[in-house]
Parts: C-alpha cells; sequence; structure tokens
C-alpha cells in the first residue's frame, strides 16, 4: 500500500501556531480507517471519515522539522476484515489536555485505491508498526499523551540482553565444575532398550528411561511425519493454496470464489443479470409465487410478501442509491407511503456561503444535513475589525434544501472586539428563503458564534 504525504486539518495547523507561541504538543492517539475521500478537503476534516481502529502512541522522536509518531497496531479482538485506507494523527487540545473527546486531528493521509486488506484475527495475525513523520516546525515542547506500557523501549531490550549474558556465563561457569565421572555411578539399565540420561537433580547421575516412554513423550510434542495435509507429507514446509480451502459447502476453492465476490465500489456492470447473483424466493399479496424481479422508473422493486394482515415490500432506487419500504395494511385494502431507510454514510459538510464585504474568516463555518433533513449550522462570523454587523443585514443565503419552512430565530453569543467585551446575546433569524440576518439588542457586536439545528421544509 502507498499513503499521500500527512497534511495538515486547519485544526491542526492552528494548534501548531499555538504550539510555536508556547502552548504544549502532545500526541495522543492515531485512528485507522476505510474512508474514502469525497469532494470534501482534508484541511476541513475534523475526524477520520470512518474510524475502525484507535491506537495509543507509543512514541514521539524529533527529526529536523518533523516528528516521527509511532504506534502498534494488532489485529487481535478484530472481529471482521476491513480496507485499511486512512490513517488520522490527534493531539490534545492544550485547552482540555486530559479529556480525550476534545482532541484535535493534527493531520491526515489516504491511500485511497491503494488500501491494504486487514483480516480479522481468526483469519492471520497481524502486527505493525505504524509510523508517521509530522510536520512541527520550530515547535520544541513536544510529547507523548498516552504512552502504551505493553512495548519495550531499545533501552530496556539492551538491559535484558547484558543480563541475559550474564546468566549464561554463570550458567557456563557451574557445568565447568561439575565431575563428569559422576555420570556412570547409578543403576544398571531398567532394559535393553532405553535412552541414558544426566540426573541433574541427583548430582548428574546417569539414568536410563525406557524407549516406548521416550517415544509417548516426543508424540506429545511433534507431528508425526506419516501425516498429511491436503496429501501433502510433512517432510518440508507445506504451502497450502487457494484450492486446498474450500468454501463451506461448496467445491469451489477460496480463490476463485473471491474472484467473484463484490467489492466495495463495484457494480453489476451493464448486461448481467440481476437473477444470477440474487437467490430470493418471495410471496406476492395473493400468496402466489413469483421469480421476476419487477423494475419501473430507475427502480428495483422486489415482491412484496404478506403474513396475516401485515405485509412488507422493498424498493431499491438507483437514481438516488437509496433503499425504501412500505407496509401493507389488511384492514385497510391499501399500501403505506415508501420510507426511505438511513444508511451508514456520513453527511457532507459545506463551508457557510457569507455574503460579499465579509473579511476573510478564522474560524471554519460550516453547515450540513443529515439523512432525515435535519440541518446543523456551526458559525463564528467576525464582520471587521472595528465594523459591526447591522440590523437585518444579510449575512448569508442557505441554497436550497437547507431552508427552513417557517422563521427559524435563535440565540447566539455576540462579542465586540474594537467596542470592548461583555455585550448581550444577540438574535440571529433564518427566513424561509434562505436569508440569515442579524437582529440584536446591541449593534455594536462584531463577532456572532452558535450553533443552530432545524429542520429543512
Amino acid at each position: 500500500m502507498s499513503f499521500t504525504a500527512p497534511k495538515f486539518t486547519n485544526a491542526g495547523r492552528q494548534l501548531q501556531t499555538r504550539v510555536i507561541a508556547g502552548d504544549m504538543l502532545t500526541f495522543t492517539t492515531i485512528k485507522l480507517g476505510d474512508g474514502t475521500m469525497t469532494t470534501e478537503p482534508i484541511a476541513a476534516l475534523t475526524d477520520l471519515i470512518h474510524g475502525i481502529i484507535t491506537l495509543p502512541v507509543h512514541e514521539v522522536r524529533r527529526n529536523a522539522d518533523y516528528a516521527d509518531v509511532t504506534g502498534v497496531f494488532q489485529n487481535a479482538g478484530l472481529s471482521s476484515g476491513f480496507y485499511w485506507r486512512e490513517i488520522g494523527i490527534f493531539a490534545a487540545d492544550p485547552d482540555y489536555p486530559n479529556d480525550r473527546s476534545h482532541d484535535i486531528l493534527y493531520c491526515y493521509q489516504n491511500a485511497a485505491e491503494l488500501a491494504e486488506y486487514i483480516p480479522s484475527a481468526s483469519s492471520a495475525v497481524i502486527e505493525k508498526i505504524i509510523r508517521v513523520a509530522c510536520v512541527v516546525g520550530d515547535a520544541e515542547n513536544i510529547t507523548v499523551g498516552l504512552a502504551s506500557q505493553a512495548y519495550a523501549k531499545a533501552e530496556d531490550l539492551q538491559a535484558l540482553e547484558e543480563q541475559h549474558s550474564k546468566d549464561v556465563e554463570r550458567i557456563n561457569n557451574a557445568l565447568d565444575t561439575v565431575d563428569p565421572t559422576k555420570i556412570t555411578a547409578k543403576a544398571a539399565p531398567a532394559d535393553g532398550d532405553g535412552v541414558m540420561i544426566a540426573d541433574s537433580a541427583d548430582g548428574g547421575k546417569a539414568k536410563r528411561l525406557p524407549w516406548l516412554n521416550v517415544k509417548a513423550a516426543l508424540g506429545k510434542l511433534f507431528v508425526p511425519l506419516a501425516r498429511k495435509i491436503n496429501g501433502k507429507t510433512l517432510t518440508e514446509d507445506v504451502t497450502l493454496t487457494a484450492a486446498d480451502i474450500k468454501m463451506p459447502d461448496s467445491e469451489e476453492d477460496v480463490g476463485a470464489a473471491m474472484a467473484k465476490r463484490l467489492g466495495y465500489n463495484d457494480n453489476l456492470g451493464t448486461g448481467i443479470n440481476l437473477k444470477e447473483h440474487v437467490k430470493y424466493e418471495y410471496l406476492s399479496l395473493d400468496g402466489s409465487k413469483d421469480s421476476e424481479l419487477n423494475g419501473s422508473g430507475g427502480c428495483l422493486i422486489l415482491p412484496g410478501w404478506r403474513s396475516g394482515p401485515w405485509g412488507m415490500q422493498m424498493r431499491f432506487d438507483m437514481r438516488w442509491n437509496a433503499l425504501f419500504i412500505r407496509r401493507y395494511r389488511d384492514e385497510a385494502t391499501l399500501w403505506d407511503d415508501w420510507e426511505r431507510l438511513a444508511i451508514c454514510a456520513p453527511p457532507e459538510v459545506h463551508g457557510l456561503p457569507l455574503a460579499s464585504g465579509f473579511p476573510a474568516q478564522s474560524y471554519a463555518n460550516t453547515y450540513y444535513k443529515t439523512q432525515e433533513g435535519i440541518v446543523h449550522l456551526n458559525f463564528c462570523i467576525f464582520r471587521g475589525e472595528s465594523t459591526a454587523f447591522v440590523e437585518r443585514e444579510t449575512i448569508c443565503t442557505m441554497p436550497e434544501g437547507y431552508r427552513p419552512s417557517t422563521v427559524i430565530a435563535a440565540a447566539v453569543g455576540g462579542d465586540g472586539k474594537s467596542f470592548g467585551n461583555g455585550l448581550p446575546a444577540a438574535e440571529l433569524h433564518i427566513e424561509p428563503g434562505g436569508q440569515m440576518w442579524f437582529y440584536g439588542a446591541d449593534t455594536r457586536i462584531n463577532w456572532i458564534y452558535g450553533e443552530i439545528t432545524y429542520l429543512a421544509g
């Protein structure tokens, strides 16, 4: 696999600025995931797209303008495999140094189509040293937040090796003092077919063990050479191929079966009969068997089934990449409306479209909409160094699909920069036409900040 060079996030770059000014840069965790990059830039990320594994940072070593951040990954306890596609390095927020929920995504990498597959623990044992070179610039105050105690440092291994050498020397010196003549001092052989050993617990005296007992003991430690694996003898290392491993309830080998599987981003392609890939048997509403897939308007509708007064039908809409269900109620003799099911996909995050005349912003002002149609706004908007917000001045216009059906009025934080602090809270309105404007008790406010949630109209 191959990762792109680590890139700063906006939050990571802001943290780097604070570190140069004197704050502590404390690396805490390394996260691994399988998320696929979308149109959202790396700089806007605050977490992995789809994180799976969280590792403690084991070691940080400074190298010029870079710091090598190291962690150790093992797949022990991993119940299912995944494509390792993304890496994120997290650091502690100086304002919340001991609270991991406030950790900052410092830098990020994505391997895209060059992702490596990590199998589950039941398939293979995997251990990797994860080392990422992070830009730290002129920062000197760098440390490790949650160093793992499960792995020895290089100096610990060196000390252990020195102790081992001393122990070996001491044992050799003790063996040099043993009188070899004492090995012939004990009893006659128990039988003619035996093995002579020296009993160190009895002064090195000779003892004989029956060969049958020796073979029985060795048989518990070693596999007999007569044993075979798929017809291959154990006289040398055995390499198992895909043909040696069959799929459950099938004579097809694993390699052939895996070659036919649909990948994460694969589709069925053109000219492929879906019925060859989908095994099913459904009952239509009249109770008869239906073996055909009925499609309409770019949709795939699975024939409905019914048990007593209830029934259910599923619909796959290829236009919207969505899944719908609806219920049948016998007492009403009708189908309910189609209901869209949520899927495991993060929402697209957008930058707030501020009106012209607003200066460049220090903070990320974002909005997004969930699959349920709930709009989230998060903002900290600066009007100008010595410019206050004007009442009913349009700050931005929300695009269609993100507008409320009625006027949303929300209390937000207000602050004055050149005019002084301690100003009262401001009121923000969002109109059904999408206009967001300021309405405050004190028009000296030139900062507003807050988080607003509402249902899209």
